[in-house]
């Protein structure tokens, strides 16, 4: 089993959520402030980029099985995201989370994007 820290697409309400039913939800966490999170494409998905004395990433966690992990990293692989492991709060709890290592060379914005106390969170994208 692994824990998978999710913040867009795959969060529950979001079009690829079905991805993991029958997964154990574990509940809303976030990272500590080494990221940033954009929105591309008007909400059609968010990109989480590492940035020192960044923000905050709100998301979900769920304990998955090795399946699901190997269908999430082919998905997320092909799109150009990269797993990496983080500690989350408030419990220091480990997770994969998937973050574009790359200088994006795409139109993003903060739209679809809450702020809040220096966190971030992907709240109203398109649930298509």
């Amino acid at each position: 089993m692994t824990n998978l820290f999710v913040y867009g697409t795959l969060k529950r309400g979001h079009r690829l959520n079905g991805i993991l039913d029958g997964q154990k939800y574990k509940g809303e966490y976030h990272t500590a402030p080494n990221f940033d999170i954009l929105d591309y494409g008007n909400g059609i998905f968010p990109i989480v980029v590492p940035k020192e004395n960044g923000y905050s990433i709100k998301g979900e966690l769920y304990e998955v099985d090795e399946g699901v992990f190997q269908i999430t990293n082919s998905i997320e692989i092909g799109a150009g995201y990269e797993p990496v492991q983080v500690k989350l709060v408030p419990d220091d709890t480990e997770a994969t989370i998937y973050v574009y290592t790359d200088e994006p060379d795409i139109n993003l914005s903060d739209d679809f994007i809450i702020v809040t106390d220096n966190t971030k969170e992907w709240k109203h994208g398109r649930t298509w």
